[in-house]
């Protein structure tokens, strides 16, 4: 158990460095489900494929929305927004 147990967590600019050491961090505290949002397609899907790697079996996507399309940006939002973390308590956007 951790301290991001049961949390779901959309992540920006997380296929590489920083962004992408918080998404293993959370991961190992136990988030339940986590999104990856970058700039490029191919970025984020080697981002997920190591992330998926490290992590079998958990719920972890990925998303490359226009960061200057506000309509896109909402798009991946509400597409991982269906997920609820178990304890009922608030998601994560950062």
């Amino acid at each position: 158990m951790g301290i991001m147990d049961g949390k779901v967590v959309f992540l920006t600019g997380a296929t590489r460095g920083i962004g992408f050491a918080t998404a293993r961090v959370m991961l190992k505290e136990g988030a339940e489900a986590i999104a990856i949002c970058g700039r490029n397609e191919a970025n984020v899907a080697a981002a997920l494929a190591k992330l998926n790697e490290e992590f079998p079996g958990r719920n972890i996507d990925g998303y490359w929305p226009n960061l200057l399309d506000q309509d896109e940006v909402e798009a991946a939002v509400n597409a991982f927004a269906v997920i609820r973390p178990r304890d009922g308590g608030q998601s994560m956007i950062m």
